[in-house]
C-alpha cells in the first residue's frame, strides 16, 4: 500500500497518467485486501475517468474489473470487464481474464448459467491459466458438478504464477466438490486451507468469505470470521456452495 501510494502521488506529480495506470492497479487491490473499501471505490472511479481518455487501451478498466470482482460487486465487475474486452479485441488482445472476472461477476450474482458459458469459453482458450483454472473450479462447484471442478482445483496448486487468491479459490472449490461427494474429512481439509493461506495474506474480504464458506461447509464456525467484511457477493457465492444433493 505504502509503495503503491508512493508511485501514485510520483505520477500525478509528473503527469504520467500512463504510469498513474500502473500504480492505480495494485494500489486498488490492497485497498479492496485491506477492507478499505471506500477508498477502493474512489481509486476505481480514477481508474475510469483514466479509461474515458481512451489512451491507455484496456488496462484501466482491467484493473478496476478486477478490484470490484475481488470486492464482490458482482454487477460492476461485469459492466467493467465487458468494456475491456470490447477495447481488448479491437486492439487484438486475448481477453481471457477479463472473460473470467465476469464469469466471477455473475457467480456472485446468483446467475450460474451465466458464469458457465463465461468460464467454458475461456478455459477452451487459456487451460494453462491458474486464475482461469480456479474461476473455472469455483463455477463449477457452483454449479453442482463436483469431478470437474476437482479437476480444475487440482490443477491450481502445479501451475506457475498462481496467486493467493486463485489458491483460495481453488480450496473452496475442492471443499464445495468434497461436501457433495459425501467426503466430510477433505471438505474440512480444503476450506481451512482456503481460511488459512487468505489469513496468511492479510486480505480481510479473502479472509471474510473463506471463513464463511469453512462454516457453510463444515457446520463450524471459523475464528478468523468477520462479518463486517463478508459482502453481499461472496455471500452469494457461500450460499451456492452447498447445491442440493
Amino acid at each position: 500500500h505504502a509503495f503503491a501510494e508512493r508511485a501514485r502521488s510520483r505520477c500525478r506529480r509528473l503527469h504520467d497518467q500512463f504510469g498513474l495506470v500502473q500504480a492505480l492497479a495494485p494500489l486498488v487491490r490492497v485497498q479492496v485486501a485491506q477492507g478499505r473499501l471506500a477508498a477502493a471505490q474512489r481509486s476505481i472511479e480514477e481508474l475510469g475517468s483514466l479509461a474515458d481518455t481512451g489512451r491507455h487501451g484496456p488496462f484501466p478498466m482491467l484493473a478496476a474489473a478486477g478490484a470490484a470482482m475481488h470486492r464482490g460487486s458482482g454487477v460492476t465487475a461485469v459492466a467493467i470487464a465487458q468494456r475491456a474486452i470490447e477495447s481488448m479485441r479491437a486492439n487484438g488482445m486475448s481477453p481471457y481474464e477479463a472473460s473470467a472476472i465476469i464469469a466471477i461477476g455473475w457467480a456472485q450474482q446468483g446467475r450460474i448459467d451465466e458464469a458457465l458459458a463465461a468460464v467454458e469459453e475461456v478455459v477452451e482458450h487459456r487451460p494453462d491459466h491458474p486464475f482461469v483454472r480456479a474461476t473455472a473450479a469455483l463455477c463449477y462447484a457452483l454449479a453442482g458438478q463436483p469431478d470437474t471442478a476437482l479437476e480444475h482445483a487440482r490443477a491450481v496448486g502445479s501451475m506457475s504464477g498462481t496467486t493467493y487468491l486463485d489458491e483460495v479459490f481453488a480450496h473452496i472449490a475442492a471443499s464445495s466438490a468434497a461436501w457433495q461427494l459425501g467426503n466430510a474429512a477433505d471438505a474440512h481439509t480444503e476450506a481451512l486451507a482456503a481460511v488459512e493461506r487468505a489469513v496468511a495474506v492479510g486480505d480481510v474480504i479473502a479472509t471474510a468469505f473463506a471463513a464463511d464458506a469453512f462454516r457453510a461447509l463444515t457446520g463450524s464456525a471459523h475464528p478468523a470470521f468477520d462479518r463486517s467484511h463478508l459482502t453481499e457477493g461472496w455471500a452469494t457465492v457461500v450460499r451456492g456452495l452447498t447445491p442440493a444433493r
